[in-house]
């Protein structure tokens, strides 16, 4: 009789996971699909030319910060950034790391400027500046007033 219960409870485990596992590759294909409708939804939104925002990218004298400037802001409600950039790695300087930095803000003034932001971290006042960057680009999503969505890019080059 315990040999019974035993082969019951095995065939109940086995059916449970073959559930389980069928469970799984439906719910990974779903996944899949809406990742591929984000993508596409992304790729649509409207570009503004720096120009037509009067974007410009700084960086402090000793390469460390970086801040932005939107001019012509009057017309904008938000904006969501993010600047990115390679550096090199903590553990082996021939090899370059992504590094990033995100934020987004509210905008009431006709001109908007970040502060200096760190290309590093920083923790109790104390920062480690990242090393060996190249390739600075700022991704904009700005959201004008009446609610539509646009993108604009900038990018700025470290002088040696």
């Amino acid at each position: 009789m315990l040999k019974d219960k035993k082969v019951l409870i095995g065939a109940i485990v086995v059916a449970l996971l073959i559930l389980g596992g069928a469970f799984m590759m439906l719910r990974g294909n779903n996944t899949e699909e809406v990742v591929e409708e984000d993508t596409t939804q992304s790729s649509t939104i409207p570009t503004l030319s720096k120009e037509e925002l009067g974007l410009s990218m700084e960086l402090s004298p000793d390469n460390q910060r970086i801040k932005f400037t939107i001019a012509k802001a009057s017309d904008i409600k938000h904006v969501d950034y993010e600047i990115t950039y390679d550096a090199d790695s903590t553990e082996d300087a021939t090899v370059k790391v992504p590094k990033g930095i995100t934020g987004a803000e509210d905008i009431s003034g006709s001109t908007y400027e970040t502060d200096f932001l760190v290309l590093g971290t920083c923790s109790r006042n104390v920062c480690k500046y990242d090393e060996g960057i190249e390739n600075i680009e700022l991704l904009l999503k700005v959201t004008k007033k009446d609610n539509k969505v646009y993108q604009a890019k900038d990018s700025v080059a470290i002088e040696e």
